[in-house]
């Protein structure tokens, strides 16, 4: 997973990308032609500390890299982490990450196991 740096790049992503809200997170993915998936983390209004923003962020950046490094899908993603973010363990995060992802169709979805 490639980070996505350019401001020019976020704020289309942020403005033309679609947008999946979840309590502790909002994903807002938008395709592309080629290239790995590139994602960035910016953080909601209500993180208090430097403390508590820096640990939303690795904990994020961490959850991002896990879930998509499995994923050649070309998209940029921004993850706007939610203070309740914090409140999750790491099964938790990646779930929350996934379900988002799946949504967006990013993902495949889960295929139901015959009875």
């Amino acid at each position: 997973m490639e980070r996505l740096r350019r401001q020019q790049e976020l704020h289309r992503v942020l403005r033309e990308g679609e947008r999946h809200r979840a309590p502790a997170l909002v994903l807002c993915a938008l395709g592309r032609p080629n290239g790995p998936p590139r994602a960035a983390v910016l953080l909601a209004q209500g993180f208090g500390s430097s403390v508590a923003r820096n640990r939303a962020r690795r904990l994020a950046r961490e959850t991002a890299r896990v879930v998509l490094g499995r994923i050649p899908a070309p998209f940029d993603l921004a993850l706007l982490v939610r203070p309740q973010f914090l409140d999750l363990d790491f099964q938790g995060r990646r779930q929350l990450l996934s379900d988002l992802l799946r949504r967006a169709g990013v993902i495949p979805q889960k295929v139901a196991q015959p009875v």
